[in-house]
């Protein structure tokens, strides 16, 4: 019975979300329960996106108001359209482009003075790493870079850095014989290598290449062999690089998941100057062993002039081992380690992969927990100040929903496409992908479709509401509408084709932005459309319903092939997901 009802919700649902540019949920606890399924998807009339509806766990509005745009590259075995996506403070689409399949890191970088949307996409199934390209869109969302791995290799997609000096970090995984007799495997095994090279943005040449198996021996892995190493397709990925940074020296940065450690690479020779955890740790920790005792990490970054370091940890698996953000700071006269801050969810979830660590120019700092559908904002002491999911919590350690790296940044999206729109019954619904200085809509009608600018008079202004924007046509009198959008000094930025006014119909009750928890359920009332109306809702519901229960089936076997195909994302040293819900979420 309870799958049933569950059926009946989503097949409202499913009919509801095309037809609302619905708030994002605030501590719902259905939500978290997965009442509404394991992506509640928000859709629109004017276009055929489909994003996730996200679930605000928030301290006052200090996330919303930053004027900050939340980045992130979605995936996962309930995502059905796989993207890079911008969301506004409040949970709104802003942006979104599936044609670039499958997405990792996207955030906002500078490259001769230009801000430019930065990301990998390609091929992610290669075993927990890629096969890709570098993308470089300017304001426009035009692409002005597209770059590849160099010297004939495959780009991964951990990372992609733009430097100081007008060039690029990228992560390489490579095939190749070793000899692999110290961990007990043939001379002639194989592993996957890993590489960082810094390239030409303008010319994709090669100008610094590092392999991790020129320097570290095999035994310093943390990550078994078990099986792998015996032939090209089951090379052991031994080493893991995921991140990749340049500092002022010339120097290199970079993190080793499967050695649970940080080195600092030597620019011009490639000597490991020094290494901060794992087994050859150069560092005495001040803090009982939390500053080194990290693993699997993700995403390690300089501060504070190269004297601390952020990184997320995605920590080994089990009770009392959830991961978490940690900022460290590092003597190099004593060479000691000693933790400054750690950044704790409130429901203490294990990320058994991916994860990410940003520091906000308010001094908050952001963590993203990749495999697991959250991120959080922290105070620079670690009080949480908002927690936001993408899936309900109860789809965590799933990979339902995942993105690799979630980063907030300020963004001048100025799209050269015209704004979409459509005319159904009467009411108008107008959107802009990308656009983030619209303010208002101008409405205008004329008597004919061709008319000239001369023949349009203005209606009304609309103030943008959301990614979607609602126009009635009550009151405009004449049979053809132009809608145009306008900045906040009444400019006008872009015009929507023109389109016919339309006939108002009586429309379904609208969702308000006081919904509660249960306003995905089926609407109480119906409209004086009535009989023809229920039938067809029925009629879909009864279809929808039939078609969910095979569904369950399918998306269950999904959803196994999905984790088996990133079986190399599994920790070395197993263990349980660690999940807590936070239904009774409080702040203090």
């Amino acid at each position: 019975m309870r799958w049933t009802l569950c059926l009946l919700i989503l097949s409202f649902t499913a009919l509801k979300l095309a037809y609302a540019d619905l708030p994002a949920f605030s501590r719902s606890k259905s939500f978290d329960q997965g009442d509404y399924g394991n992506f509640v998807a928000q859709t629109y009339r004017s276009t055929t996106y489909s994003v996730p509806r996200l679930n605000v766990f928030e301290k006052g509005r200090s996330c919303r108001d930053d004027g900050l745009f939340v980045m992130l590259t979605l995936r996962g075995w309930s995502v059905p359209q796989p993207a890079p996506i911008i969301f506004d403070g409040h949970g709104g689409l802003v942006w979104t482009d599936p044609t670039y399949v499958q997405p990792y890191n996207l955030q906002v970088q500078t490259y001769r003075g230009e801000r430019f949307l930065t990301f990998w996409a390609g091929d992610d199934g290669v075993k927990g790493h890629g096969s890709g390209f570098y993308y470089m869109l300017d304001s426009h969302y035009n692409l002005r870079y597209k770059l590849s791995g160099g010297n004939g290799l495959d780009g991964d997609l951990h990372e992609f850095y733009l430097t100081r000096n007008a060039t690029a970090l990228i992560t390489i995984y490579q095939t190749i014989q070793a000899n692999l007799t110290s961990v007990s495997k043939p001379p002639n095994g194989w592993i996957w290598d890993g590489l960082f090279q810094e390239i030409d943005v303008e010319t994709n040449e090669v100008l610094f290449e590092w392999r991790a198996s020129d320097h570290l021996p095999f035994t310093d892995s943390q990550w078994g062999p078990g099986d792998l190493g015996l032939s090209r397709e089951d090379a052991w990925d031994w080493f893991h690089i995921n991140s990749v940074e340049k500092d002022e020296r010339g120097n290199y940065l970079i993190s080793s998941r499967w050695l649970h450690a940080i080195y600092y690479i030597d620019g011009t020779s490639g000597d490991i100057l020094w290494t901060l955890g794992g087994k050859r740790n150069d560092f005495r920790d001040l803090s009982f062993g939390r500053a080194t005792g990290f693993a699997s990490q993700h995403h390690a970054r300089w501060h504070d002039g190269y004297t601390s370091i952020t990184l997320f940890d995605n920590s080994s698996p089990g009770p009392g081992r959830p991961s978490s953000g940690l900022w460290l700071d590092l003597d190099f006269d004593k060479w000691t380690v000693k933790l400054r801050t750690q950044y704790l969810s409130r429901n203490k979830i294990s990320s058994d992969s991916q994860g990410s660590i940003q520091t906000l120019p308010s001094g908050n700092v952001l963590v993203g927990y990749g495999m697991e559908a959250q991120y959080v904002e922290f105070t620079r002491d670690g009080d949480v100040v908002c927690e936001v999911h993408l899936a309900p919590a109860s789809s965590f350690g799933s990979a339902s929903v995942q993105s690799y790296r979630t980063s907030k940044h300020d963004w001048v999206g100025l799209p050269q496409t015209d704004p979409d729109i459509i005319q159904i019954n009467g009411t108008i619904y107008v959107s802009w992908n990308g656009a983030t200085e619209v303010r208002h809509w101008l409405v205008e009608d004329a008597l004919t479709a061709n008319a000239n600018d001369g023949d349009f008079h203005e209606v009304k202004r609309v103030a943008k509401n959301g990614f979607e924007t609602t126009v009635s046509t009550t009151g405009i009198e004449r049979p053809y509408v132009r809608v145009s959008a306008l900045d906040g000094s009444g400019n006008v930025l872009g015009r929507a084709r023109i389109v016919e006014r339309g006939e108002p119909a009586q429309a379904l009750p609208e969702a308000t932005e006081e919904e509660s928890e249960e306003e995905l359920g089926p609407e109480s009332g119906q409209t004086s459309n009535g009989r023809n109306q229920q039938a067809l809702v029925i009629a879909a519901v009864v279809l929808v319903s039939a078609l969910a229960l095979v569904g369950l089936s399918y998306s269950g076997f999904v959803a196994l092939q999905h984790l088996t195909k990133y079986y190399h994302y599994k920790r070395a040293n197993g263990g349980p997901v660690l999940y807590e819900t936070i239904d009774d979420f409080e702040f203090q």
